[in-house]
């Protein structure tokens, strides 16, 4: 039987992985995109994040809010990586600006929960679609953020990256959603495949979606299906 990890320690091994794997989130920049993305909608800058409103926005209407994490706070790719889903679902995105590896994660952590409630605050966030995403780095800061925020987080989309060594922590929560974005020849993907198996075991509804490419990120087309499955899993 599993002793409870306290979240202290659960986020020390966090920020040790993340050191660990510093320099890892910049192999994705090397990438040549197939295509130039343009967003048709609008970016805005506020301090410790971007935030991007699709083109056709109506702020009276409830939105999904989709929250990125970078490897290595480049905001702006992961903006480019989600806009076209943002287009066509409607869906507002969030970009972190501080969020890297190799850094103590309780400030950023804090600083997220900051960016939320201003979010929040601004603009009306349809209930139980808060999504946090992640690429590598990015992706285990978004399973720290739902293990320290279980209550601000509904689900997770998570880019070749894995839970701090693994997870198996007896206190994470329960009965969330998660799609999997993963490459056959990316070096986490066995860590992503136990991950997977684990969120399964507490009731998460996971999906598992496979892109050729290695350790960097999913092509649109990839992150267009993970989109039309969590629409039909969100509330």
């Amino acid at each position: 039987m599993h002793q409870k990890l306290p979240k202290s320690i659960y986020l020390t091994l966090i920020i040790l992985a993340l050191a660990l794997s510093f320099g890892l989130g910049y192999l994705y920049l090397n990438v040549p995109a197939t295509k130039p993305i343009t967003r048709k909608g609008k970016t805005s800058d506020h301090g410790t994040y971007l935030l991007y409103l699709p083109p056709k926005f109506n702020k009276s209407l409830p939105h999904t809010l989709v929250y990125a994490l970078s490897p290595n706070a480049d905001a702006n790719a992961l903006l480019d990586t989600w806009c076209l889903v943002a287009d066509k679902h409607q869906w507002i995105v969030a970009s972190s600006k501080v969020s890297r590896n190799g850094v103590d994660y309780d400030p950023i952590l804090k600083q997220i929960k900051t960016d939320l409630n201003e979010i929040e605050a601004n603009y009306t966030i349809a209930r139980g679609r808060v999504v946090f995403t992640g690429m590598s780095g990015g992706g285990m800061g978004a399973y720290a953020v739902t293990y320290t925020y279980p209550d601000r987080v509904d689900a997770l989309v998570i880019n070749t990256g894995m839970m701090a060594y693994g997870g198996e922590t007896p206190d994470y929560p329960r009965g969330k959603i998660a799609a999997f974005l993963a490459s056959p020849s990316d070096f986490r993907y066995p860590n992503m495949q136990a991950d997977y198996d684990y969120l399964t075991k507490l009731g998460w509804s996971t999906e598992w979606f496979e892109f050729e490419g290695g350790h960097t990120i999913a092509p649109p087309a990839t992150y267009e299906q993970a989109a039309v499955w969590l629409d039909k899993n969100l509330p």
